[in-house]
């Protein structure tokens, strides 16, 4: 488990998230998932599964605001029973 975090780490110039077994980074750059692939297997580092997924709205939102949906809703609502 430390050799596959160390790896993507190394590649992506950023920590992954780690819980147990599992390892998770966001990546913008479409050439990296191959790359920590490849990097993974000449470690000797075994895959269980490998995921790739698109982020979600909520995570667009908050990668560009920087505020999660809920908090702005809470402080609309507030605003709202202001006025």
């Amino acid at each position: 488990m430390a050799g596959g975090r160390a790896v993507v780490a190394e590649l992506s110039g950023a920590a992954p998230a780690t819980s147990g077994t599992t390892v998770t980074l966001s990546v913008a750059d479409p050439a990296l998932p191959p790359a920590i692939h490849h990097r993974l297997g000449e470690a000797g580092v075994a895959l269980a599964e490998l995921s790739l997924r698109k982020p979600s709205m909520d995570e667009v939102f908050f990668a560009l605001t920087g505020h999660r949906v809920e908090d702005v809703e809470a402080v609309e609502g507030k605003e709202e029973e202001a006025a």
